[in-house]
């Protein structure tokens, strides 16, 4: 848990230390919060206190510029941290920033996974609690068609297995999708997701 949180700690001293650049979409250079250049490559194994510590600094040098600074923790596949020991331990720490500890009100916390976390939850880390809830519901025929020709020079007859294959699940869709287009969608054929097909069954199995 102490790597987890120092991966998270890495991440936003990151995208809030030293000058930034321009964005591609933006009209001008990102905020300057005049917080010194973070130069380690190294990932630090730290504890929730340090971490609080480090965005409460953020939060303060921020203040003066723009007021009330939000930092916002999106964490994808959450389902990869489960079945360790110390995963009950990393939920309740999250818990604790994001509900009743001392920057609760300047982090917001979002994860992404298939729903397995909440069995951790049932053994005694109550993070569901202070969280909302969301699960992806199934797409209709069109919208789901309409995800899938957004890869372009998808062969017709490849659109209609993959809407046969991921019957309008937006997480099967997107996986089928992803390593389709990853090897070349436009020479895809009924064995090629077949085999994409199998590796999603072994993937992801446990969830």
């Amino acid at each position: 848990s102490a790597d987890v949180l120092g991966l998270l700690l890495h991440m936003i001293k990151k995208a809030t230390s030293g000058e930034k650049k321009p964005m591609p979409l933006s009209k001008g250079p990102l905020l300057e919060l005049d917080i010194p250049e973070y130069t380690e490559a190294t990932l630090p194994s730290i504890n929730l206190q340090e971490l609080e510590t480090a965005i409460e600094n953020i939060v303060q040098a921020a203040y003066p510029k723009i007021g009330i600074l939000r930092i916002a923790l999106l964490i994808d596949e959450i389902d990869c941290v489960l079945d360790f020991p110390w995963t009950g331990s990393l939920f309740g720490m999250l818990r604790s920033l994001i509900y009743d500890g001392p920057v609760c009100d300047y982090v917001r916390l979002v994860l992404a996974g298939s729903g397995r976390y909440l069995a951790v939850d049932e053994k005694g880390s109550p993070l569901l609690n202070a969280t909302k809830t969301y699960f992806l519901e199934s797409f209709a025929k069109g919208a789901a068609r309409e995800l899938i020709n957004r890869a372009q020079n998808i062969p017709a007859a490849i659109v209609d297995q993959v809407l046969q294959q991921g019957a309008g699940h937006p997480f099967i869709l997107q996986h089928l999708l992803h390593y389709l287009v990853e090897h070349g969608i436009e020479s895809a054929t009924k064995e090629t997701v077949d085999a994409e097909i199998r590796r999603f069954e072994h993937d992801r199995n446990p969830d």
